[in-house]
């Protein structure tokens, strides 16, 4: 999240207009939740909001984690919203 902030700020973004999408905790999965964020965009979509950024993570430094970067980006893609992936320790190595 802090990078979020850094990156809203660096674009002058409002940050009302930052959403954060949940990590099915109850799956113990440290992958973002697709699901939640089809349907994050698909409701800003229909209140007239434009999405704009989508920030992944392949690597966090506690976790591990890896999002599905692939099918992150065709998400993006399908709705022209630039996706930003992050990584800790070697995250090239992930995509």
């Amino acid at each position: 999240m802090v990078r979020a902030l850094f990156l809203f700020s660096f674009f002058l973004f409002p940050l009302i207009n930052l959403c954060s999408i949940p990590v099915p905790t109850e799956t113990q999965s440290t992958r973002l939740n697709i699901q939640a964020l089809e349907s994050l965009i698909n409701t800003d979509i229909e209140e007239a909001k434009m999405p704009a950024i989508l920030i992944a993570r392949v690597g966090t430094h506690l976790t591990g984690g890896v999002d599905d970067i692939k099918t992150l980006r065709q998400i993006c893609d399908k709705h022209n919203i630039w996706l930003h992936v992050e990584g800790f320790e070697f995250p090239f190595t992930s995509i």
